[in-house]
């Protein structure tokens, strides 16, 4: 949902279904569609699901509870110890997931939690090491070169700490204060690329601007055409005329921390 504060109504409803949930998967439901009315309550209650049993849950669940509680977190509960906690019976997506969540966070205080999932496969460097390297580098724009040996996990670090040195912001993105224009930029890139005969990756950065933004994306389809090109300009043009705020994190249009959403 985008647009004015919802009623009372609306999250009265909403708060009792989250009461009435008898299930992990039924508190998910309500306490997505609380979160996207800008009501966070249930958030904490949300991590502790998580951190403890979710066995419950299926696969497709447990992801849908790790996204909710990356892109709704604060500062502070990006860095809370129950986050990382890896849970039983996991095939190993939940790690990725984590591994890959720079930009889903945006908390600079995270950086230390992507240099501890670095060091701990960086002798093999795997694709959880590559996507834990992404993760620091979608917050301090430093790079880790994979295919430069001198190149190691502590030098990575310090580049990042230096990096961030003196950008304030709580959140952060490619090295400065959060707004969503580099990945409003990289969404255009790829649909001119798919629009010229180029695969089509405009999924991901689509999503995370929806995500952030509460505006739906337009439709993607197995092509993309003229239309679709004018779609997505059109998109980003709607995007950039939104009242961001730099170093502020947003979800569903809504502050994380409780100040002036994206809403008119």
């Amino acid at each position: 949902m985008f647009g004015p504060a919802p009623d009372a109504t609306q999250l009265d409803a909403l708060h009792h279904a989250w009461a009435a949930a008898t299930s992990p998967a039924a508190k998910l439901e309500a306490g997505l569609a609380l979160a996207q009315l800008g009501d966070f309550t249930c958030r904490a209650e949300l991590l502790d699901t998580y951190s403890g049993d979710i066995s419950s849950l299926d696969r497709e669940h447990r992801l849908q509870l790790l996204d909710l509680i990356l892109a709704t977190a604060t500062e502070r509960e990006a860095t809370d110890d129950r986050l990382f906690v890896l849970p039983d019976n996991d095939d190993g997506s939940v790690y990725l997931r984590l591994a890959g969540s720079g930009r889903m966070l945006l908390a600079r205080a995270a950086t230390v939690r992507y240099v501890e999932l670095a060091r701990v496969f960086d002798e093999i460097h795997d694709v959880t090491f590559e996507v834990a390297t992404d993760s620091g580098f979608d917050l301090s724009g430093v790079e880790f070169d994979l295919y430069d040996e001198d190149s190691t996990v502590d030098a990575w670090a310090g580049e990042m700490t230096a990096a961030l040195a003196d950008v304030p912001a709580t959140y952060v993105f490619r090295g400065a204060a959060f707004t969503p224009r580099i990945v409003i930029d990289e969404l255009l890139g790829s649909v001119d690329r798919a629009a010229a005969g180029g695969p089509v990756l405009i999924r991901p950065n689509a999503e995370l601007l929806t995500t952030w933004s509460g505006l739906a994306h337009p439709t993607i389809g197995s092509t993309v055409g003229p239309d679709d090109v004018a779609a997505f300009a059109g998109y980003a043009e709607r995007l950039l005329a939104l009242p961001w705020r730099a170093g502020v994190k947003y979800f569903y249009g809504h502050d994380v921390d409780g100040g002036p959403g994206l809403h008119r």
